[in-house]
């Protein structure tokens, strides 16, 4: 049976680079973005996708119709700034408006996909969803404070994959979930906040979400990991 690999996301720099390492490997890959990753490959598949309820609707149909076995989903689904919007360092950089986009693109939108995937995660033998997260969205982790907005949408992602991870292990017991911690990764998300911070590459961080995505066992519970393969305290 024909392994596929979905990837939201992506247009994304760990996006593509997880389309690329299923690639290798001689899987099939559907990705889903608002731009096409031109990734440039016979066995990948993009579909367009501006993440409104219409076209996740329209999406998730065409992905049911596909053959084989979907053993590897990954949400690449995040943002921290844009041309309006950076992130907050004192109270007074609040802005409710900011705090309602930050937390739909980082907790809402994953969550929904993971939701709308369940009918096909069902009928998989066994799978591995994996959704981005951070370490900036760990309670107990938090000692600098500001990115109020980001680390708050982090936060509530986790308890999301929480909650579902819960309801998983009743009606989906061969899926594996898993929140994913990339490290500051060269790319456009932490280009204005990586300086003196070592940075990883895209392919670094895929390949080890790749390796730990390979060895995860579906048990219930939601792993929270970063790149060296650690887990995150909550």
């Amino acid at each position: 049976m024909t392994a596929n690999t979905l990837i939201v996301g992506a247009g994304s720099a760990i996006g593509r680079a997880m389309a690329e390492l299923a690639l290798a490997r001689n899987e099939r890959v559907v990705g889903l973005s608002r731009d096409d990753p031109e990734v440039g490959h016979a066995r990948f598949q993009w579909m367009p996708c501006d993440h409104s309820d219409l076209q996740r609707e329209h999406c998730i149909d065409a992905l049911m119709e596909l053959p084989g076995h979907w053993h590897r989903v990954v949400i690449c689904l995040g943002l921290l700034h844009n041309d309006h919007l950076q992130p907050e360092r004192r109270l007074e950089h609040l802005s409710g408006e900011a705090l309602a986009e930050l937390y739909q693109v980082n907790a809402i939108l994953p969550q929904l996909y993971l939701a709308d995937l369940l009918p096909l995660l069902v009928r998989q033998p066994n799978a591995t969803v994996a959704v981005l997260s951070a370490r900036v969205g760990s309670i107990s982790d938090n000692h600098l404070g500001g990115w109020y907005g980001y680390r708050a949408a982090k936060a509530g992602l986790n308890m999301l994959l929480r909650c579902s991870a819960i309801e998983l292990a009743r009606r989906a017991p061969a899926v594996k979930l898993m929140a994913y911690h990339p490290g500051t990764v060269v790319s456009p998300l932490s280009e204005p906040f990586a300086a003196n911070r070592p940075r990883l590459s895209p392919l670094q961080s895929a390949t080890v979400l790749q390796r730990l995505m390979d060895e995860a066992v579906a048990d219930g519970e939601l792993s929270f990991v970063d790149w060296t393969g650690s887990p995150v305290p909550w």
